[in-house]
């Protein structure tokens, strides 16, 4: 049995999750939680498989509840599971060590698909959201178009485990590469003040 935590502060979500994750026989709903706190008391106490993990929620968000989550309990995978649909969002969740990020318009199929992934240790991407993710990397068309044909060839395997694999490590490896070129642009940066500054030392000097 994979033993699962629902955390959104909408009880018809909640409700909606939990009857629908309930009709699988390898599903067992094990609490609800109504914001982080609460998530991270009950991961604490009941020890689930799997977080079901909204964003937006008083008290404490999910992000923030992922990332204690993924810190201190190894053995508990969290997903993701909001409305939000912006770039920032995706890469947060990533960053904070979740196994996937689903909207909550997805169909109730790929959940259950998502749930089993992650629990094998896969990240997982709704319907849609890998091709967003790669998408910011149009200004890199060789590095697009290689991670695009990666894609197309993971979609061709007919072997679930092999697919999720292949799709595990491009998520992976993109946000590599966008975490090393943030890091490369605030050293620019930096370098780019110190140089104006001594500029600046240099010019007072001679005057």
């Amino acid at each position: 049995m994979i033993n699962i935590l629902v955390v959104d502060d909408q009880k018809t979500s909640q409700q909606y999750l939990k009857t629908v994750l309930e009709t699988e026989p390898d599903f067992k709903i094990v609490g609800l939680a109504n914001n982080g706190k609460e998530a991270i008391e009950q991961v604490a106490r009941l020890q689930p498989d799997i977080v079901i993990m909204d964003i937006n929620m008083p008290v404490m968000d999910g992000l923030t509840a992922t990332k204690v989550i993924t810190e201190r309990y190894s053995s508990t995978k969290v997903l993701i599971f909001s409305l939000n649909d912006d770039d920032k969002s995706l890469s947060h969740a990533i960053e904070v060590g979740s196994k996937g990020y689903l909207y909550k318009s997805t169909p109730s199929e790929d959940i259950a698909l998502a749930i089993r992934s992650a629990h094998q240790g896969y990240f997982q991407l709704g319907p849609g959201l890998l091709e967003k993710y790669l998408y910011r990397f149009t200004t890199n068309s060789l590095l697009y178009n290689e991670m695009n044909q990666k894609v197309s060839q993971a979609s061709n395997f007919t072997d679930k485990d092999q697919y999720n694999f292949v799709l595990d490590k491009i998520v992976r490896n993109v946000y590599r590469i966008e975490k090393t070129s943030l890091l490369n642009r605030s050293f620019i940066y930096i370098l780019f003040i110190l140089n104006t500054f001594i500029l600046l030392i240099i010019t007072l000097d001679r005057v």
